[in-house]
């Protein structure tokens, strides 16, 4: 096991000690190798020479994600700083005064602010502008040590406790309800995360592309209908503050989605090259085979051959799916039939015996 991309294995008498750069994503992979515990003093992580088989192959995933994580930060330092400028622009600041941008963060420290960017990894927030300049104010994140996601247009405080983690608190929670209802009336007539909220005479129309998560928070506003002619789901005027509501949670959800879906498309990149990643067809009949490479809350990414990996939505399949496994999926009305290549080929034989 060479060295590697900041990634450094040292053999022991005992087994072996691995340094790294700290990353929480990185820590997690490690703690994964049986027996892997942290020593402070060599800053090293020891592992059991019984566990090499283990470590090999955690050592491979980190070496790419070191790479990635790098890569991510170089490009939401390029986001921060074009959204930055963008911010100052409409502040007033000054032509030539340059954005000031950290990712320092003290224990107790609080970082409030909307969230500009986010890209998987890392997100930046606009924390403010000096008095004398008007620089805008960034603080970088890392995705893995917060508390739980944050996505563009976020408002929210970001405050770290003495374990590094950022605890983060939506600051739009403690708004009035007149000052939800105008952020609402704001956005009318716009596309925001995903969603479109127009008014039409007596009625609100809410478009989107086709998602059945967001679809289904939409669906619970009593007298909904949809509109075919306007392509858009129609709700009376009069269930205005349900409708703040589910678009606030379908807006939630279209980045969660987004951000999930970006992430998938990173554990594809790692598997294959030039790896394309791409919805499921759902058409009447048609199946789907290969290996199930990942698991997270909304998808399933499956390996089609080759360089072509399957996103499906575990909500549309007719049972749970474990990494790993070898599935034939098919569709039939939007359902997703699975089933595990290897118990069947399994029951074929035993059938056969």
């Amino acid at each position: 096991m060479a060295e590697q991309n900041e990634v450094n294995v040292e053999v022991l008498d005992s087994g072996f000690a691995v340094k790294f750069p700290y990353d929480r994503e990185l820590v997690n992979k490690i703690n994964k190798v049986p027996g892997a515990k942290f020593d402070k003093d060599a800053e090293s992580w020891i592992i059991p020479k019984d566990s090499e088989e283990a470590l090999d192959k955690v050592i491979e995933t980190m070496h790419f994600d070191v790479k990635a994580i790098a890569k991510d930060r170089e490009s939401i330092m390029e986001l921060a700083k074009a959204s930055a400028s963008d911010r100052m622009k409409d502040y007033g600041t000054e032509a030539g005064i340059s954005a000031q941008i950290s990712d320092f963060h003290k224990e107790g420290g609080n970082h409030s602010g909307e969230i500009l960017n986010v890209n998987g990894r890392y997100a930046a927030q606009l924390t403010g502008f000096g008095k004398d300049n008007g620089a805008a104010f960034v603080s970088i994140h890392r995705v893995a040590d917060l508390s739980e996601p944050v996505y563009k247009g976020d408002d929210v405080r970001i405050k770290y406790n003495n374990n590094g983690i950022g605890e983060v608190f939506d600051r739009r929670q403690v708004k009035s309800a007149d000052e939800i209802a105008k952020d609402f009336d704001a956005a009318l007539g716009n596309s925001v995360d995903g969603i479109k909220v127009v008014q039409a005479g007596d009625k609100y129309q809410v478009s989107f592309d086709y998602n059945p998560d967001i679809q289904h928070r939409l669906q619970r506003i009593a007298d909904v209908e949809f509109n075919k002619d306007a392509g858009a789901w129609e709700v009376p005027l009069t269930h205005k503050e349900f409708v703040i509501k589910a678009v606030s949670d379908m807006r939630k959800e279209f980045s969660s989605d987004l951000n999930e879906r970006y992430t998938l498309g990173l554990v594809a990149e790692q598997k294959l090259d030039g790896a394309k990643v791409r919805d499921a067809f759902t058409k009447d009949g048609l199946a789907h085979y290969g290996n199930v490479i990942d698991v997270s809350e909304r998808y399933v990414l499956q390996h089609g051959g080759q360089n072509e990996f399957k996103l499906h939505r575990k909500s549309a399949l007719d049972q749970p799916v474990k990494e790993g496994q070898n599935l034939k999926i098919t569709y039939e009305k939007g359902r997703g039939a699975v089933q595990d290549r290897k118990q069947e080929k399994d029951k074929s034989i035993g059938m056969e015996r």
